[in-house]
């Protein structure tokens, strides 16, 4: 067993069953420029993200092992010192992620594999990778409890349409890192095996993409394509 196969054994990491499946970042035309600009996936702090249960045990589990203070501090430390990046994992495109990242700007997907996802974490010691599960935050528990890399790994059932895969680093400090966030090197050519254009977007948006991936990185300029869900029914 390989460190990789080391990292991903971990309980709080469930695989899928085939790694051939796709999976899909979508992001606003800001974060998809900065991605071709870097050849880096931007893994956020965990305590910038919008939800303020990341990194908290359920209430039925804190309740019952250790005093709130206690619980308190050390999710915060643990949201300080941990950084993940976010793909939904799936075989078609998502409707409400694509309004989701949308709402004020129009996005653009990135599609890739799990496989290739792995590669990723292959070539960057300390990178984790798996199925986020969901349970609920007021009645439920995570297994194992005492472990910061389990409660990385949980979120509320509210978020399960995320069908969220998530790579995960943790730091020893959050000095060691910018505050926002770090970014990890990717091979870009390999990751992306398509380029998604919002299908709420304008027609102009189509030149705009296509004009930035030209200027960045040339050899991705065939993977541009709208979104399937753009195409007209039949009749």
């Amino acid at each position: 067993m390989d460190g990789l196969d080391l990292r991903l054994a971990h309980p709080a990491f469930p695989q899928p069953d085939r790694i051939d499946r796709s999976v899909w970042h979508y992001m606003t035309l800001a974060k998809f420029i900065a991605l071709l600009d870097t050849q880096a996936l931007f893994f956020c702090r965990l305590d910038c993200l919008s939800d303020d249960y990341e990194g908290y045990q359920p209430r039925r589990w804190r309740h019952e092992r250790r005093p709130h203070a206690l619980a308190a501090d050390q999710a915060r430390k643990l949201r300080e010192s941990c950084f993940v990046n976010c793909w939904n994992m799936s075989d078609d495109e998502s409707e409400a992620l694509w309004r989701l990242y949308g709402t004020q700007d129009a996005s653009v997907a990135i599609r890739s594999t799990y496989d290739e996802l792995k590669e990723v974490a292959r070539r960057n010691q300390g990178l984790r990778l798996g199925l986020v599960s969901y349970v609920d935050y007021e009645t439920g528990k995570i297994e194992p409890a005492a472990d910061d890399l389990a409660r990385v790994m949980h979120k509320r059932r509210a978020f399960r349409h995320e069908e969220e895969v998530r790579f995960v680093k943790l730091v020893d400090s959050p000095h060691e890192a910018p505050p926002g966030g770090l970014d990890v090197p990717i091979d870009i050519e390999r990751l992306v095996h398509g380029i998604y254009i919002d299908p709420y977007a304008p027609e102009w948006f189509e030149k705009v993409v296509k004009a930035v991936v030209r200027q960045f990185v040339p050899a991705l300029g065939e993977r541009v394509t709208w979104s399937s869900m753009k195409a007209a029914p039949l009749y």
